[in-house]
C-alpha cells in the first residue's frame, strides 16, 4: 500500500480494543461508507504504517480479542484501495486494480488464501 495510506477499523466489539485505536487513531480524511448502520458504529482512521500495524498486533499478542472489528477499509488519497466488510467471515476482501498483481498474490499467500480478479 502507499506510504499515506490509511486503515478504517469500524465496530471493534470489544472495549479494550477502543483504546488503543483511539490513540492511534487520525482524524478523517475521507468519509468511508459505513458497513454497519444501526446501531451507529464507533470506527477508527488510523494510518497504514508498519510501526502502527506491529503496535496492533503487539496489543492483541498481549490483550486477545475474539472480535477485533465488524469491517476495515483501507484509503489513500480519497481512493479505496481495499475494502473488507464482514471481515469476521469468509465474504470476500476486494481489492484496487490499482494494487500491483504481483503484491495482491504475495498477500494472498502469507495469509494462506487465494484470490481472482472479477
Amino acid at each position: 500500500m502507499p506510504a499515506s495510506s490509511v486503515v478504517y477499523f469500524e465496530d471493534t466489539g470489544e472495549k479494550h480494543v477502543t483504546s488503543v485505536l483511539q490513540r492511534l487513531s487520525v482524524s478523517p480524511a475521507v468519509r468511508v461508507a459505513r458497513g454497519t448502520f444501526f446501531p451507529r458504529p464507533d470506527y477508527y482512521h488510523v494510518p497504514l504504517t508498519t510501526k502502527h500495524i506491529e503496535e496492533i498486533a503487539i496489543y492483541l499478542d498481549n490483550h486477545p480479542s475474539g472480535y477485533f472489528c465488524t469491517h476495515c477499509c483501507v484509503y489513500c488519497d480519497r481512493r479505496i484501495l481495499l475494502a473488507w466488510y464482514d471481515a469476521f467471515l469468509d465474504d470476500p476482501m476486494y481489492v484496487s486494480r490499482t494494487i500491483d498483481e504481483s503484491k495482491v498474490s504475495r498477500f494472498a499467500s502469507v495469509i494462506r488464501s487465494t484470490y481472482s480478479l472479477a
